[in-house]
């Protein structure tokens, strides 16, 4: 099997996250950073509340309700988020079940019908590769744990990379999918409004991407994707808003069909990606504590036409 030069690896795909974050597939309006609509906002609000106040509401008494609305909220959403790091110790039969079955798939190896690359050659992150506090690399059980928050408009991802070469002199088509399992915990939080609404929003996904490496296009050309959860806080009237998710998901993922020239090398990316968007108040993601973690089993692809 061909080697890659890790560090030259790590060089390329941050050169191509930083494109893909200055030009985005489909990039959206980040109205919550612009200064004039932050001042007309602010400008809106103190009207509101002058009026009410004019109108006989005791905004001080409103303002103390909200505080008590805010200590509570508080306190449940620690109460459950301690009580999904608990579960998290103890992997229910989900979680083995779908183990079970990638183990089982992976372990299948006839390399004239089927192959499988077990054990990915990097856990890298982006944008920042510190996000990873622990990871393992082992066949069929490789993992990463990381934590990330943000009070702005953000994306963070970690991936695990497999390198399969074509070992035939002609070329092949090949259809592989992956295994993403998650368990972890997401949450936004949006700061105590006053009478327009503060909105904060965090996001996970799973995702595949087929890269192929044996040009100078060095570059995921096909993906798949699916949701690991989404939460979206929403504060007003003189209270802090706070949702949250438990995640425990296992997906399989198959991008297509993909062709690797004779003595090529291609490169597959199993990834959870998480995005944040917030205009006030801070959104977290957390596979981290307990046994939180993002794993990945390999990747597993029958060889559909041969010889090309």
């Amino acid at each position: 099997m061909a080697k890659i030069n890790v560090s030259k690896f790590k060089k390329a795909i941050i050169a191509i996250e930083a494109e893909r974050a200055r030009y985005p597939d489909a990039p959206h309006m980040k109205l919550g950073e612009n200064p004039k609509l932050q001042k007309i906002r602010q400008v809106k609000n103190e009207l509101l509340v002058e009026s009410l106040e004019k109108a006989g509401l005791d905004t001080r008494k409103l303002a103390a309700v909200g505080k008590q609305h805010d200590v509570e909220l508080k306190r449940a959403t620690d109460k459950y988020r301690a009580e999904a790091i608990r579960r998290s110790r103890k992997k229910g039969a989900y979680y083995s079940s779908v183990m079970s079955q990638a183990n089982a798939i992976v372990a299948l190896d006839d390399p004239n019908r089927f192959a499988s690359v077990a054990e990915p050659f990097l856990i890298w992150a982006t944008p920042r590769s510190n996000i990873i506090s622990d990871s393992q690399y082992a066949p069929a059980g490789s993992w990463a744990k990381f934590k990330v928050s943000s009070s702005g408009d953000e994306t963070y991802k970690v991936s695990f990379y497999f390198l399969w070469s074509n070992p035939n002199t002609h070329g092949v088509v090949i259809d592989p999918f992956t295994f993403v399992v998650a368990t972890g915990f997401i949450e936004a939080d949006a700061d105590r409004a006053y009478w327009l609404a503060n909105t904060s929003n965090a996001g996970a996904e799973a995702d595949f991407y087929l890269w192929q490496w044996w040009d100078q296009s060095q570059a995921p050309i096909l993906s798949a994707t699916a949701s690991l959860g989404h939460v979206s806080a929403l504060s007003e009237y003189f209270q802090a808003d706070t949702e949250s998710k438990s995640i425990a998901a296992g997906f399989i993922l198959d991008a297509g069909t993909f062709f690797v020239p004779g003595g090529s090398t291609a490169v597959f990316e199993a990834a959870v990606s998480v995005s944040f968007e917030s205009n006030t108040g801070t959104a977290s993601a957390d596979f981290e504590s307990g046994n939180f973690n993002v794993t990945c089993p390999g990747v597993v692809f029958p060889v559909t036409q041969t010889p090309f």
